[in-house]
């Protein structure tokens, strides 16, 4: 991806690049009596498809739900479920590397590392550079995908080796043990 100059109307849009996700409000929790309802709706949220939320509030018309909105919806909800509180946070389209490597749970280095290779897009806001959310949710998706086969294919390899199979009990180190030490010259 190729670095370039922020559009006048990026940088208005853009939001401070202050700390990731910062609470707007205190948490929040539901209350024991609200379980039942939550777990309702939770799985009413999971097995709906986008087009199919609704909202309607009072005598309004019905309101289709962004699947945008109905992702948040079932992320805070299932944390509700699940007698977690919710707090809500806002991030910015365009991040600093600090606030990338945050999202990312890596250090800054590392997300350097990334810009410069060409792994992370990024645009240059002055002299800072910034990287657009999209790209970094993108990144993360990427990255996802290639955890996923790697982690299948360990998973296979074990399986053909009989990996599964193995008593790794302190019998077994003890004895694979031995056999490293008769192995030694």
């Amino acid at each position: 991806m190729v670095s370039t100059n922020v559009p006048t109307d990026q940088k208005a849009a853009a939001t401070a690049h202050g700390p990731i996700a910062k609470p707007d409000r205190d948490p929040i929790a539901a209350p024991t009596g609200e379980q039942q309802s939550l777990t309702r709706i939770a799985r009413a949220l999971q097995a709906a498809q986008s087009d199919a939320v609704k909202f309607v509030v009072g005598d309004e018309p019905a309101l289709d739900s962004p699947p945008s909105l109905l992702r948040v919806l079932r992320r805070g909800v299932a944390t509700l479920v699940q007698g977690n509180a919710v707090t809500m946070g806002q991030v910015g389209t365009l991040l600093t590397i600090g606030q990338a490597a945050q999202l990312l749970m890596v250090s800054h280095a590392s997300v350097t590392r990334l810009l410069d290779g060409g792994e992370l897009g990024s645009v240059t806001e002055g002299q800072d550079r910034r990287i657009p959310l999209d790209h970094l949710l993108e990144y993360q998706a990427k990255i996802a995908v290639e955890r996923r086969a790697s982690l299948q294919e360990l998973t296979r390899l074990s399986e053909e080796l009989g990996l599964y199979d193995l008593d790794v009990g302190p019998t077994t180190l003890k004895r694979l043990a031995e056999l490293d030490e008769e192995a030694e010259p």
